[in-house]
Order: C-alpha cells, then sequence, then structure tokens
C-alpha cells in the first residue's frame, strides 16, 4: 500500500528538519548528495514523475559511498558514521512508494535527530529535539491509521485531520511522561556514555576546535591528559619558539571563527628549506577525531598520508582515530610571503555588517590613533 502524496510532504518536512543541523556541518559532496535525493523525491511528488529505475538507484546509493570516502577518507569517525546515516536515509525516500518504507524513513529520521546530541547539547537542543518527536509521531499516526482502515475507509468517529492526529500525538507524549520522569530520577548516571561521546569532549584533550567563539574557549581546557607527546632529535627548542600550528581560521560570521574553504596546498618552491637550525622531531599524537597534525612553526615536508596547506596547516586525509606517530622538520627562520593571495585576504577581512557595532567602533577609533598597520597591531595586541 502506498503512502500518499500528503504523507510523503510530512516525510520529507520530518527527514528536512531531523539532518539540517549535520547538513550545515557536512563537507560539501556528502551535503550534496543528501539535498539531491530530497530535491528529486519532492519533484516527483509534485509533478508526479515515475519512480527511478533500479539501476539509476544503485548508481546513486555508489555515488553516497564514494562522496562519503571522498570527505571522510573512511566510515570510523563519528561524523563520517552520522554522515553515513543522513546520506542513505536520503536515498531511502527516492524509493520510498510503500507504508513500511515510511515507516522506517520516521523511525530513523528519529534517530538522525538524536545524533544531533553528539556533537551539541545547547540550551535549544531539547526544543528542536521535542519539534521532530511531535512531527514523527504525527507522521507515525497518520501511517497506522490510514494502513489499518484502508480496507474500510476512516471510521465516522475519528477525523483523519492533522488537527486530530496531533492532538492524538501529544496525548500519547503526556502518557509517556511520568515514565520518562521515573527513568530520569531513579535510573542511576553512566560515567562514561555506552558507544559515544559527545565530539567536542575530544577537543578539550588537544585544547583546540573545529571553530572558536567567545565564551567557548573554557571548555577547552577541562581535560589536562596530554594532547600530544614530543621527542627531539637534537637540542630542544625555547619556550618561546614551541608555538605549534594546528588549525588556522579564517572566516568570521559575526560571533565564530571557522577554518576557510581554500585549502589549497602550498607549492613545493613555497615550502621552507630545511637549514642547520632546523629541528627535528618525533610526535606521539592522541586521537582527536581531527585531520589536524601539529609540527613547530613552519613545517619544511609533510608526514607520510599529510599535506601542507597554503596557511601552513599541516592536514591527514582521515581524521586521526588512533594513537599515531610521525616525525616532521621545521624551519624557525623560514620567512613566508609578506602578501597574502587575494582569495585568502578577502575570506580573512571580510566581516558581516551587521556585526558588533560596538566593536567596529572601537577599531574605528584604533585607527586614528595609530599611524600605521604596525603600530595599531601593537595597540590591540
Amino acid at each position: 500500500m502506498e503512502p500518499g502524496r500528503k504523507t510523503i510532504l510530512w516525510l520529507l518536512a520530518l527527514f528536512t528538519l531531523a539532518m539540517l543541523p549535520q547538513l550545515l556541518q557536512a563537507p560539501a559532496p556528502v551535503a550534496i548528495m543528501t539535498v539531491l535525493p530530497l530535491a528529486w523525491r519532492l519533484a516527483a511528488e509534485l509533478r508526479k514523475w515515475k519512480p527511478l529505475p533500479a539501476i539509476v538507484r544503485h548508481g546513486m546509493t555508489v555515488l553516497g559511498l564514494v562522496a562519503l570516502f571522498a570527505a571522510y577518507g573512511n566510515l570510523a569517525g563519528r561524523r563520517a558514521a552520522v554522515s553515513l546515516l543522513m546520506v542513505m536515509l536520503s536515498l531511502k525516500l527516492v524509493e520510498c512508494y510503500r507504508i513500511r518504507d515510511a515507516r522506517l524513513v520516521v523511525s530513523f529520521s528519529l534517530f538522525l535527530c538524536t545524533t544531533q546530541f553528539l556533537f551539541t547539547q545547547g540550551i535549544l537542543m531539547p526544543l528542536y529535539g521535542a519539534a521532530i518527536v511531535i512531527l514523527a509521531l504525527v507522521t507515525l499516526t497518520h501511517l497506522h491509521r490510514k494502513e489499518a482502515w484502508a480496507h474500510r475507509g476512516e471510521p465516522p468517529v475519528v477525523r483523519a485531520s492533522l488537527v486530530s492526529e496531533l492532538g492524538f500525538s501529544l496525548r500519547l507524549l503526556a502518557l509517556a511522561v511520568p515514565l520518562g520522569l521515573a527513568f530520569f530520577v531513579l535510573f542511576p548516571r553512566l560515567g562514561s556514555p555506552l558507544w559515544g561521546i559527545p565530539e567536542t569532549t575530544l577537543d578539550s584533550k588537544s585544547g583546540l576546535s573545529d571553530s572558536m567563539s567567545p565564551g567557548s574557549i573554557q571548555s577547552l581546557f577541562m581535560d589536562d591528559t596530554p594532547a600530544f607527546r614530543v621527542e627531539f632529535a637534537g637540542e630542544v627548542p625555547r619556550p618561546d619558539q614551541l608555538y605549534w600550528r594546528g588549525p588556522v581560521f579564517w572566516r568570521f560570521d559575526g560571533s565564530t571563527w571557522k577554518s576557510g574553504f581554500y585549502g589549497r596546498n602550498v607549492a613545493a618552491e613555497d615550502l621552507p628549506k630545511a637549514g642547520a637550525g632546523s629541528w627535528m622531531y618525533t610526535v606521539q599524537l592522541e586521537p582527536n577525531e581531527r585531520n589536524w597534525l601539529f609540527t613547530l612553526d613552519y613545517p619544511v615536508r609533510p608526514p607520510a598520508d599529510a599535506r601542507i596547506s597554503m596557511d601552513f596547516q599541516v592536514l591527514r586525509r582521515e581524521p586521526v582515530i588512533q594513537l599515531m606517530q610521525y616525525t616532521a622538520t621545521s624551519e624557525p627562520d623560514f620567512i613566508d610571503s609578506p602578501r597574502l593571495s587575494d582569495t585568502l585576504r578577502t575570506e580573512a577581512l571580510a566581516v558581516p555588517e551587521d556585526s558588533s557595532p560596538r566593536t567596529r567602533e572601537l577599531v574605528r577609533r584604533w585607527r586614528q590613533e595609530t599611524a600605521n598597520d604596525k603600530a595599531f597591531a601593537e595597540r590591540v595586541l
């Protein structure tokens, strides 16, 4: 039995809400392979297109896997596993022509919503989760009623309207509240999760995250276990020379700094050359589910399976999910190009027009009080 156009539109709305937070953080190939099947199914429902042939659906599945491996290298990390669920669920919508398939989409959409709590537990997350649960219950209620009464039509005492199904779903939630409170009060708190931990927990081990905003830095210093260990082949550098380069943030949205879109490798001729004062060292890096490899400025050559970007980040293709060791060489006397490329300069200086008016006023005043860029930088620091 087919779920019907109304049910499919509810499913599309439910899946869109459930996957939206993950989609905003997904790499471009993964985002494309999530949105394309969703957009096709919406267009097919509105324009009454025929289902895609099996060979096309299988090809889309292969493309989805290729996109995942291109973005993450493997599926071992938590982010990669959630992206796999998101892409496969989007592809499931392409072949959702039975009520059984629709129920699967609802169930896995609830699970996809739950995975967002692995990455953030903000104050609005419970409201977001509650909205998904209510929409999922309304959709399930509609599916069960449609299947149960298909052979005889709707009972006259039941109005299968959105208001009716929403009211029934809210009553089901109300019945579940006492049991939920009992579990919350009586069930013992576990010292660690059974099968996973929030991704940001590992941020505190390295002291770094893939984004940074005012007020979020304190959470990065809650774990005093070593992020990595280093053994130098010769003399140990002075403390003021131990600047370890990790992620470099270029994009600013008014409240949060994030990595840039521009990740081209540095040209071989622009890499530092090892000299008499170069440092050679071996790093043992703890797992952090990130692609960064920490090196002293400036890395001469990347370790195996890594690359050096234009801003001298050393990046692996795959996240660090287990203890790894690598050898690096750095040249402290290297002088980088005094001028940024136009692309990087534009990205670094881009600031939303409506952000931080007081900060803008302070910057303008400091600019007027300083004679040149160097004096201005010293005033800021």
